[in-house]
């Protein structure tokens, strides 16, 4: 089945042997070489955030964490919204006005109304997030609603939600009833502030607001706003930098000579001097009392946590415990309880709750060993702690001796190690020390500290002693899993056997094997972990390879072909970590369960395997750690925010004490804890926050939970977190679409969630995260539709079917159709035959109206000329004959007068006729003509000509005067026209009616007689040239049809109109109605 090996290898693997052959594992308990007092050795794990994260600016003047969980951090140089993913900047633009007022940030602070409160160093700026706008609050101090000052100090908003503004000049209160700032100012007396420059705000439990300020502290009551300070009781406490309330409602006030707690009930002052080598009282200058009991203190030089119950000081700076820079500006706890530190380069973010000890890695850094990415562990029978690091050597912690000894690579010295680079250690039976370096093996001697070597390149051998190496020894061989794959050593004839082949004939073309574990019940069974495509590799002692599991499409199949590390948990079931996923196997169903990030995991990618004494797994990947609790089905996650060092774990760098402590190494150090001790940390948020919503890239503003879209708007982006920043850049979400998404799609990175060209429906989007702890947080959901375009309606749908069911009918009925279009068309020629009748006799109707209007027109011209012409002839008669006397002559004269000015009017009315039909005829409006007046005097100068003509005459107006803007001649003519025209179609023994109205707006003028009437069919044609009623009446009395055209011409340009009312036999009313103004 293999090939037997050279005598080289048997040489060298005889020497390997004492390596091999040591079954024993043993670890030693704690190591102790820690001194908790010295707080400067504590390396500590902060997550950073500066102007690379996308801040304003690095200079960090202050932070706060609103009621949705947003981080408002407040810079030198503008405003950031942060939530864990993303940064939104808000900043001061010269000349905009919805800008801030300054790009300095001073405080922020939220008010009852979610609006973010704002000071700068030049005004007061609300952020109302709802409308999306900034109502700046600057200048104008002689205003009484302004503020005291304008260089804004500290915002807080009271438990009666009332909001305080301290400034450089004054405390104000802001009214929100009366929308104004009620002001407070020092006077020196004991009734009121201290000193006008504002430090500091904060409250107590007894409902006193605490203000600090340059010269002390004072203390209003929240219910009656009254004033005391503390000039006499506090002559100690002067200049006050910051206060704070701890969790036993004691006022914790840092003053510039040192820190002092006041008991709340009774006002009793303590004083605390902090030394550490020196008097670190002297240089703070912030002061926070956490929810744990610690209290933070910020210095120029550093970061200080004072330990309350146990007295105990620890200082963090940037060079020793990556801090982000030692010049601290503000601190702030979250909801979380995580801590936030304002420093002068960004921000250093720290989760207090560190479970995880950083011993070892501290005496790493204080002994100069620095980038330790450990590869390889060993406890050794005296129970000294090995640790094999990649390119740093080998460390021994010699607990007999109290000291930490280093192995290295000296080239220049023969008793020293191969290489730096670590990648196996095993005890011999003998006590020595063997290790499997890149170069080779050495072995150490503890007692004498020699070392022997066996280099590759002596005996011409690199099979298989790689950073992937891994043996499993049974009674009689010793098994060996290398990149060169699966070797077996005997012990007693020292033959080493390599079994490609066996793997080339079973189809597995990839021999590398990356672990091995044997089979707890079968000890002829061996797991192997094959390489890429190599999959699960159960394996024969005697018979060789047996099975391959690999991944397919089905369920029940590995998840991924390339796997990094195997252990079995004595209950028949494999656990395997590979590059997707971890799988549970059981060994006698041969079924896989798959578990991956979206099951809660903290990464797919699993590089270590070990399970600890209570039967939980702990996994190392290349995202932190997780632990498995088995019989609860749920993971619970640990990164660098909970104190581990580095989220990077090696592979099979994984190591369990005989007292239960596990070891894990990383890219960074070294991760070294008792499960038993680990706490499970209950978040205090439960559900992630959905609160922006972008459609076609621009940002929804949404009034409701009702969300309706236009179909066009179908381009959706939703952006989400959880505002748990104990877990920043390593928390895994969930989320789906309802109608889009089947299954949850996992994120650990973005936030956000893209959906593009969605069609019109209803959807629903979810997502939810999870909890460090392994559970999920509460579903978050928001719904909206995408309404369907116009032409998708079910209005449209129905006019289509109804389109259809048309023209299914048209085609059923074509044929009637056509046999009836005969006809049709027949009866339309008949129908068009008798319409050309009926407009021929129109057009000779027409010719003959036109015909009788110029034959009445030359009666009417014939008239008075014949008029004339009679009497010039009987005038010449009595001239020859003597017997005109004078007055006959007047009489005659009158005569001719009369019917000269007859001839001038018809042609006047002609000419006029002319010029309406042209456009040019013109009136001259004047102002204030008394239309009354105006209608009566022309009616009655007509009297006479209407007496004579037997018919009665009557006037009356309902108004006495009323001026109007008018043309008086043109009106005049209008009503001389009426006039007449009523006396042309009224018989004797008629009447004639004129009537004046008048409202708010009009006056209207009515001519009325009983005189022959007109019918509804010719009222159409009454107003028009060369038409004439062809009632039989309208032709009794000649007319030239020419008068009444231009009345109506006439008021028109007048902005009235003409109205008519008319009953055959009846008589007529004609009424004129002009605008008054």
């Amino acid at each position: 089945m293999g090939k037997t090996m050279g005598k080289k290898i048997a040489v060298f693997m005889v020497i390997f042997a004492i390596l091999l052959s040591w079954d024993g594992v043993a670890y030693a308990a704690k190591v102790n070489f820690y001194n908790s007092s010295v707080a400067e050795l504590d390396k500590i794990n902060f997550n950073n955030l500066s102007t690379k994260d996308g801040l304003t600016s690095d200079l960090i003047t202050y932070i706060y964490q609103d009621s949705i969980g947003y981080m408002w951090i407040g810079t030198k140089d503008g405003l950031n919204q942060y939530n864990g993913n993303m940064v939104v900047q808000y900043t001061y633009q010269y000349g905009n006005e919805k800008s801030l007022t300054s790009p300095c940030i001073t405080s922020i602070n939220e008010d009852e109304n979610g609006n973010i409160w704002v000071g700068t160093d030049s005004g007061l700026n609300i952020i109302n997030r709802d409308e999306d706008k900034v109502i700046r609050i600057e200048s104008g101090e002689q205003k009484e609603d302004m503020l005291s000052n304008y260089v804004i100090t500290s915002i807080y908003k009271d438990s009666y939600g009332v909001m305080w503004v301290g400034t450089t000049n004054g405390l104000n209160r802001y009214d929100e009833k009366n929308n104004k700032f009620i002001k407070y100012y020092s006077d020196g007396t004991n009734t009121n502030i201290t000193n006008n420059y504002i430090t500091d705000i904060d409250e107590n439990e007894l409902g006193e607001l605490w203000v600090s300020t340059m010269d002390g502290i004072s203390i209003i009551d929240l219910k009656t706003y009254s004033i005391r300070n503390g000039r006499d009781k506090y002559k100690n406490i002067e200049y006050i930098y910051s206060v704070d309330k701890d969790n036993y409602g004691d006022m914790w006030v840092l003053g510039k000579e040192s820190v002092f707690k006041i008991i709340n009930k009774d006002y009793e002052v303590g004083i605390y001097n902090i030394y550490d080598c020196e008097n670190l009282s002297d240089d703070m200058t912030k002061i926070l009392c956490h929810s744990n009991g610690d209290v933070w203190l910020s210095r120029g030089t550093g970061l200080i946590r004072y330990i309350v119950s146990s007295n105990e000081t620890k200082i963090y700076t940037e060079a020793s415990n990556y801090l982000i820079n030692n010049s601290i500006n503000c601190l702030y706890e979250d909801r979380s309880g995580v801590l936030w530190v304002g420093t002068n380069k960004g921000v250093s973010i720290l989760n207090t709750k560190q479970q995880f000890s950083t011993r070892i890695n501290n005496i790493l850094l204080q002994n100069n060993i620095y980038e330790n990415s450990v590869r390889a562990f060993l406890q050794d029978s005296d129970n000294d702690l090995w640790i094999g690091i990649d390119g740093n050597g080998l460390v021994q912690f010699d607990i007999s001796e109290n000291k930490m000894i280093r192995f290295i690579c000296d080239k220049n010295n023969e008793n020293s190690l191969l290489s730096n680079s670590i990648n196996y250690i095993a005890e011999g039976v003998d006590g020595s020390i063997i290790v499997s370096t890149e170069k080779g093996i050495n072995i150490i001697n503890k007692n004498t500290k020699e070392i022997i070597s066996y280099s590759y390149e002596e005996i011409n051998l690199n099979l298989f002693l790689n950073d992937n190496f891994k043996i499993v020894n049974d009674y009689k061989y010793s098994w060996s899993a290398t990149e060169e794959g699966l070797y077996r050593y005997d012990r007693e004839t020292h033959e080493v056997v390599n079994y490609r082949e066996n793997f080339n004939e079973k189809g597995i073309s990839n021999y590398k094997i990356f672990d091995i574990f044997q089979d707890e019940i079968d000890e002829n069974i061996l797991w192997l972990a094959g390489g890429k495509e190599g999959g699960l590799i159960k394996f024969h002692k005697t018979e060789g390879v047996i099975k391959n599991y690999l991944s397919t499409s089905r369920e029940n199949s590995l998840s991924y072909d390339s796997i990094n590390c195997i252990q079995g948990d004595g209950k028949g079931n494999l656990w395997i970590g590979t590059e997707v996923g971890l799988n549970k196997f059981n060994i006698e169903k041969e079924t896989f369960t798959q578990y991956y990030d979206k099951d809660g995991l903290v990464s797919n990618y699993i590089n270590s395997i070990i399970i600890d004494d209570n039967e939980n797994i702990w996994l190392g990947t290349n995202k932190g750690l997780s632990k498995f609790i088995i019989n609860e089905g749920r993971f619970i996650n640990f990164t660098e925010r909970d104190g581990v060092s580095g989220n990077q774990f090696n592979k099979r760098a994984a190591y369990k004490t005989k007292e239960g402590h596990l070891l894990f190494g990383t890219t960074e150090g070294v991760v070294s804890f008792d499960p038993n001790n680990i706490e499970e940390i209950t978040p205090k948020v439960d559900k992630v926050v959905l609160d922006t919503l972008l459609i076609n890239r621009e940002l929804l503003v949404s009034d409701g939970d009702n969300i309706e879209l236009n179909h066009d708007e179908n381009n959706i982006t939703i952006q989400y977190f959880l505002p748990n920043y104990t877990r920043i850049g390593s928390i895994t979400y969930l989320y789906k679409m309802d109608g889009v998404n089947k299954e949850w799609i996992s994120d650990s990175r973005g936030g956000y969630a893209t959906y593009t060209m969605l069609n019109p429906g209803k959807y629903t989007f979810r997502v939810k995260a999870v909890k460090s702890d392994g559970s999920f947080t509460e579903e978050s959901t928001v719904s909206f539709v995408i309404k369907k375009p116009f032409w998708k309606s079910n209005i449209v749908y129905c006019i289509f079917i109804i389109v259809a069911l048309l023209i299914i009918l048209n085609i059923v009925y074509r044929v009637k159709f056509l046999k009836k279009l005969v006809d049709n068309q027949t009866k339309e020629i008949n129908r068009q035959l008798e319409e050309n009748k009926k407009l021929y006799e129109r057009n000779i109707r027409n010719e003959k109206f036109k015909n009788d209007y110029f034959v009445n027109l030359s009666h009417e011209l014939r008239t008075p000329i014949s008029i004339i012409l009679s009497v010039l002839q009987l005038l010449d008669s009595l001239k020859e004959n003597g017997n005109v006397t004078k007055e006959r002559q007047l009489h005659y004269m009158d005569v001719i007068r009369k019917s000269s000015k007859s001839l001038l009017d018809i042609i006047n009315d002609i000419i006029d006729s002319s010029k309406i039909e042209s456009g040019t005829y013109k009136i001259n409006k004047e102002k204030n003509i008394d239309i009354i007046y105006l209608v009566e005097e022309t009616a009655l100068n007509m009297s006479d000509y209407i007496n004579s003509k037997g018919i009665e005459l009557i006037i009356d107006p309902e108004v006495e005067e009323l001026p109007i803007c008018c043309d008086p001649n043109e009106i005049q003519r209008c009503i001389i026209n009426l006039i007449g025209n009523a006396v042309k179609f009224t018989e004797e023994n008629g009447q004639i009616k004129v009537l004046i109205k008048a409202d708010d707006n009009n006056v209207s003028v009515s001519i009325e007689d009983n005189g022959l009437g007109i019918s509804k069919d010719d009222q159409e044609f009454i107003f028009k040239r060369f038409k004439q009623g062809k009632n039989i009446n309208s032709i009794k009395v000649s007319s030239s049809g020419i008068g009444l055209t231009l009345v109506k011409y006439i008021v028109e340009l007048h902005d009235g109109h003409v109205k008519l009312e008319s009953e055959l036999n009846k008589g007529s009313k004609f009424t004129i109605v002009l605008p008054i103004n």
